[in-house]
C-alpha cells in the first residue's frame, strides 16, 4: 500500500488544530492550509516538497499580510507547525484507515504488523516533512529547506530586504531607494548611501549571524567595522566528527569545544532497517557509548521467532510426483501428493520505544489459548 498516495473518502474529517500553546498566528494558518490544501491527491513525497512549501509560504503571507522578508524567528516557528499540520493529517487518516480494517482482529499477529508498519512508514512520512529552523547562509532569516539536508541553508526568499531605505525617508527630500540589507536584518533600512552610514564590510563578517555591513556614522574614528547585531557567533566546525555545524557560542566568549546549534544525537538508530534518528538530547553521544546505544523514539518490530513450543502453521502444497499404487486387485498410478511443511512465524510484538527488547516470550500472535502443531513429521509421510 502506498501511504504516500492514499486518499480516503473520510480524510476531509480530520483536522489537526494548534496545540494549546499554539499562537493565534499557527493556528489561523493551520486553519487556512487543511481548507487549501484537502488531503486527497495531496503529494507529500519529498520531491514535491519544495512546490508545496511554496505555495504554503504565500498563504501565510497573505494571511498574516506580512511580506516574507520581514518574517521574524516566531513566524517561521509559526509555519513550520501549520506546514507540518498537513503530514499530521496524512497520518491520522491512514492511521484510522488501518485501524479500523483490522480492529477484528487486533490481537493476530499479522494485523499487528501490519498497524505497526503503518505506524512507522507514516512517522517516517511526518519527519520527511519537518523543515530546518537554522539560519540563512545568504541572509539573516530561516531556512526552508527539510531538515537534515545536505545542501547550504536557504530561506528561498531572495535573500534581500526590499523595504524603502529609513534614511532617505526622513532626508528633507525624500526619496524612494530601497534597502540594500539582507533580508531579516535588525538595524534602520539602509540604501548604502555614503551619506546614511558607513558602509563598509563588517570586521566580523565571517562570523554568524552579522549584518554584514558596517553600520556606524560614516567617517566613524573607531578602527573596528561593527554592523547592529547584538552578538556575533563563532562559527568554527563544530567539535564533533563528521559535524560540519557551526559552533554558536558568542564570538569572545572563551570556549574549547565548539557547538553547534543542534542538540540531538545526528547517528541513526541501531536497529537494523530503522531511518529515525537517535532520540539521545546530547549531540556528542556518539563519543560517549558503543554503536548500539544509538536508539530512536519510537517502537520497534522484534524480528526474533515464534519461541513458543511446536509449529505455528502448517504449509500444504500439491507436490507433482508419479506414484504407483498396488494391491491385490492390481494396480495404477496417481500424479499428486500433498506435501506438508512446519512454518515458525515472526513475533508480532514490538519492542519499546528506548529498549532493545520487549518483556515476555516472542509470540506469534496475542489470541487467549493458542495453540501450535506438534513438530514431530508423521512417519507415514517421511
Amino acid at each position: 500500500m502506498d501511504f504516500l498516495q492514499l486518499n480516503p473518502e473520510t480524510s476531509s474529517r480530520f483536522r489537526i488544530p494548534g496545540g494549546v500553546d499554539a499562537s493565534e498566528d499557527e493556528k489561523q494558518l493551520i486553519a487556512a492550509l487543511v481548507e487549501r490544501f484537502p488531503d486527497p491527491g495531496l503529494d507529500l513525497r519529498r520531491a514535491a516538497l519544495p512546490d508545496l512549501v511554496l505555495r504554503c509560504r504565500e498563504v501565510a503571507i497573505e494571511i498574516w499580510h506580512l511580506p516574507f522578508h520581514l518574517w521574524k524567528a516566531d513566524h517561521f516557528r509559526d509555519f513550520r507547525a501549520a506546514f507540518l499540520a498537513l503530514a499530521l493529517r496524512r497520518q491520522a487518516v491512514v492511521l484510522h484507515w488501518v485501524q479500523v480494517n483490522v480492529a477484528k482482529f487486533e490481537d493476530d499477529g499479522e494485523a499487528r504488523l501490519t498497524l505497526a508498519d503503518a505506524g512507522r512508514r507514516t512517522r517516517m512520512l511526518v519527519d520527511s516533512l519537518r523543515l530546518c529552523d537554522a539560519s540563512c547562509s545568504e541572509c539573516m532569516l530561516q531556512c526552508m529547506e527539510p531538515l537534515g539536508h545536505e545542501t547550504p541553508h536557504l530561506c528561498g526568499g531572495g535573500c534581500k530586504c526590499t523595504e524603502r531605505c529609513h534614511y532617505c525617508q526622513e532626508a528633507p527630500t525624500p526619496s524612494g531607494r530601497h534597502c540594500h540589507l539582507p533580508a531579516g536584518h535588525t538595524e534602520p533600512h539602509d540604501c548604502g548611501a555614503e551619506s546614511h552610514t558607513c558602509g563598509l564590510p563588517c570586521s566580523l563578517s565571517s562570523k554568524g549571524n552579522c549584518g554584514r555591513t558596517c553600520t556606524k556614522k560614516p567617517g566613524h574614528a573607531e578602527a573596528e567595522h561593527m554592523c547592529s547585531a547584538p552578538f556575533h557567533r563563532c562559527s568554527e566546525p563544530c567539535s564533533l566528527r563528521g559535524c560540519q555545524g557551526p559552533c554558536i557560542t558568542p564570538h569572545g566568549q572563551v570556549h574549547t569545544t565548539h557547538k553547534c546549534r543542534e542538540i540531538m544525537c545526528p547517528e541513526r538508530c541501531s536497529f537494523e532497517g530503522c531511518v529515525n534518528k537517535c532520540a539521545s538530547e546530547d549531540h556528542f553521544h556518539a563519543e560517549k557509548c558503543g554503536p548500539h546505544d544509538h536508539i530512536c523514539d519510537q517502537p520497534h518490530p522484534c524480528t526474533e521467532d515464534c519461541e513458543a513450543p511446536g509449529i505455528c502453521e502448517i504449509i500444504k502444497e500439491l507436490v507433482s510426483e508419479v506414484t504407483t499404487f498396488q494391491n491385490a486387485h492390481g494396480s495404477f498410478q496417481y500424479p499428486l501428493y500433498t506435501d506438508q511443511n512446519g512454518l515458525r512465524k515472526k513475533c508480532c510484538k514490538e519492542i519499546p520505544p528506548g529498549r532493545r527488547r520487549h518483556d515476555g516470550p516472542h509470540l506469534h500472535s496475542l489470541r487467549e489459548n493458542l495453540q501450535h502443531y506438534c513438530e514431530t513429521k508423521c512417519p507415514s509421510c517421511s
